[in-house]
């Protein structure tokens, strides 16, 4: 054929390409529907309203079993204490799995064949339909791995053919996970909504608390009377009549309450509450007396006004057994038993604070303002003063640095404090003989006082009284965490302030033993006697951190405080002859007292964080060479040894007082056994 020739068929040829190719480009992507026949694999007359239980469960944990059935036209899980299915998932899914196609991808001649696609019965995940009680199941089929998303590998119990469903019907029951065997979970199917009520019906809300009653009413305005009209003249035509004006109505505090007025703010997110009361679970109802429901102390009473115009009273009970945690919810006024889990911001939006209702008493000083702080608590006596814009802490006084920033948080907390709840007369309140007790002074002369009592059974916090008045308020715990600083948090508790690098010699006693570690250039040395072996430079660097980290969990305040039995000594020689000595006495409940130099107060350091430090000889030496041992010879058992063996504690140790940073204490020597 001629050059010519073949020319003009190419062209012809990439002419027809392009059009072939605009064609389809047209129609779009081809379906698997248009490329394959899709079977379908439940029965063709089989529709969702057939299906009156499903039971689900992944192949390798059986006894998880998930049941869902139909309760006349709702649905229960059964598994899951008959807590309500939300009804639109499980129509959802009951149109998803009747309608469901496959595929057609393998045929398996036994389980090995159906091991890849995680289709053998103890490990795929299992959907079994009924109908009536006592039938047999309409339906089972197994879901194993998806090939991708949307889609899962399926096969009818019982049968060995491999299909591609066009849904992931283990996806769609909530599970997620690419882990097969993961069993499923009821929280997908629950319908935690407790309670739905139009905003314009709600008319009442009564709220007993364990510590308050609370009643808010929806009234009608009071109307104006309107001012009269003057007499028309002789002859004139009256005025047309005053259209009357429609009713108003409004939100009144009807009982109890802080005072007479309340925020508008707080009862329209009281009301939003009620109009969509949600849930975050439901739980077992066989355990009210765990949730605090067996004799509620919690109670909203509801009145709504229903279609016909007559009202109805709704009674949510509630529990919190931790006033911090979660609360408990159920409908009294139901006669189904249903236990609802609420978090604690949920829980308090129903059972307010009275802070979130009403303007509780606060304190308006400025941190700035503040010139003196005295507070008493459990952890001790704190009296704190200020010397121009400087703190110091004048008790429990201590020759350790000050936190700079401690004084100025506990001013700010004081100055903007204000009440978080309140309680009406004759609750257990504490206030008689308080727990806490703090009292701070003003530049202008002010004085103001905050006692603290036990803790409220409501809010997270504590009983309180401002200024020795009558009324009881609640300060949040997170306020008295912040006012009540333990003496030993105001002051910065490191034992050593030192640089590594600049300590030359380390001398070390315990147990009636004695040895030094010293630098050499960039080396180290264990000395015992006149004996000098190198030391393992890693183990001797990692001591010196070990040293300079130490830190007292707490602090024992007082003059000369005497050590009683000591039971190990460290002293610190640094590069410019400075010494450092740590005399560390008998241990007490996990704590070691330990001094340091002429320093009045003791530290309590952890016992793990001393023994760690007051090593022995061999725990800094190199380890000895590994024993080359025959192919076949036999390993020989050891004893395990540790490098820091415990304290041995003298019973009678003579009392020593450290009078001066260069006098080291000496070591007590044990009694020979």
């Amino acid at each position: 054929m001629k050059p010519k020739t073949l020319a003009i068929l190419a062209g012809v040829m990439v002419v027809l390409g392009g059009l072939v190719f605009l064609k389809r480009s047209g129609d779009g992507p081809i379906g698997i529907t248009k490329e394959v026949e899709l079977k379908r694999m439940l029965p063709e007359d089989l529709s969702s309203s057939d299906v009156a239980k499903l039971t689900m469960y992944a192949g390798a944990k059986p006894e998880e079993k998930l049941v869902l059935a139909k309760q006349g036209d709702a649905w229960i899980v059964e598994s899951h204490f008959n807590a309500p299915v939300l009804q639109t998932k499980i129509d959802e899914y009951l149109k998803k799995l009747v309608n469901i196609k496959g595929e057609f991808r393998a045929a398996a001649k036994d389980d090995a064949g159906l091991k890849d696609y995680e289709l053998v019965s103890d490990r795929a995940f299992h959907i079994e339909g009924r109908g009536k009680e006592g039938d047999a199941p309409l339906f089972h089929v197994l879901v194993g791995e998806s090939p991708k998303y949307g889609n899962m590998f399926m096969r009818a119990d019982g049968s060995l053919d491999i299909f591609v469903g066009d849904a992931n019907l283990r996806q769609e029951a909530g599970l997620n996970s690419e882990e097969i065997g993961d069993a499923p979970e009821p929280a997908t199917w629950l319908d935690k909504t407790m309670l739905k009520i139009d905003k314009e019906d709600i008319k009442r809300i009564a709220l007993t608390l364990p510590d308050k009653d609370i009643t808010l009413e929806y009234r009608e305005k009071p109307s104006e009377e309107p001012a009269p009209e003057p007499a028309p003249a002789d002859g004139a035509t009256p005025p047309p009549p005053t259209p009357e004006k429609p009713k108003e109505y409004e939100w009144k505090l009807a009982g109890g309450g802080y005072g007479t007025t309340f925020k508008q703010q707080g009862v329209d997110s009281l009301i939003s509450k009620l109009v969509a009361l949600n849930a975050t679970d439901i739980v077992d109802p066989a355990k009210k007396a765990e949730y605090g429901l067996d004799a509620p102390k919690y109670v909203a009473r509801v009145t709504r006004t229903k279609d016909d115009g007559t009202d109805e009273e709704i009674v949510i009970e509630g529990g919190r057994p931790d006033t911090a945690g979660d609360g408990y919810l159920r409908l009294a006024s139901s006669d189904k038993d249903i236990v609802y889990k609420t978090n604690r911001y949920g829980f308090e939006q129903l059972f307010p604070k009275g802070s979130q209702l009403f303007d509780l008493p606060k304190l308006t000083a400025t941190p700035a303002d503040i010139t003196a702080i005295d507070y008493k608590a459990p952890s001790g006596h704190v009296v704190l003063t200020k010397d121009g814009e400087d703190w110091k802490v004048q008790e429990p006084a201590s020759p350790l640095p000050m936190i700079e920033s401690k004084p100025t948080s506990i001013a700010s907390a004081l100055a903007s404090w204000r009440a978080d709840d309140y309680s009406t007369p004759g609750a257990a309140t504490g206030l008689d003989a308080p727990a806490y007790s703090v009292t701070f002074k003003t530049k202008d002369g002010a004085s103001h006082t905050i006692d603290i009592g036990a803790k409220a059974v409501h809010t997270d916090g504590f009983y309180a009284r401002l200024d020795g008045g009558t009324e009881v308020l609640v300060a949040a715990k997170t306020d008295i965490d912040k006012i009540f600083a333990a003496p030993k948090d105001l002051y910065e508790r490191g034992l050593l302030d030192i640089a590594e690098d600049d300590i030359k010699r380390i001398d070390i006693s315990r147990d009636g033993q004695s040895f030094a570690i010293e630098r050499a250039a960039d080396t180290w040395e264990v000395v015992e006697g006149d004996a000098r072996t190198p030391a393992d430079p890693t183990k001797a660097e990692d001591l010196t951190f070990d040293l300079n980290d130490l830190e007292g969990d707490d602090l024992i305040f007082g003059d000369g405080y005497v050590l009683g039995g000591i039971v190990g000594t460290i002293k610190l020689t640094m590069a410019d002859g400075a010494e450092h000595t740590l005399a560390i006495d008998t241990e007490r409940d996990g704590h070691y007292p330990v001094k340091v130099d002429a320093i009045p107060s003791a530290f309590l350091v952890k016992k793990e964080d001393v023994e760690k430090v007051l090593v022995t000889p061999a725990a800094l030496k190199p380890a000895p060479p590994a024993e080359e041992k025959p192919a076949d010879a036999q390993p020989a058992t050891e004893t395990p040894t540790t490098d820091a063996p415990a304290i041995t504690v003298t019973p009678a140790s003579p009392t020593i007082t450290i009078d001066a940073p260069s006098a080291p204490a000496p070591a007590a020597t044990p009694p020979n056994p």
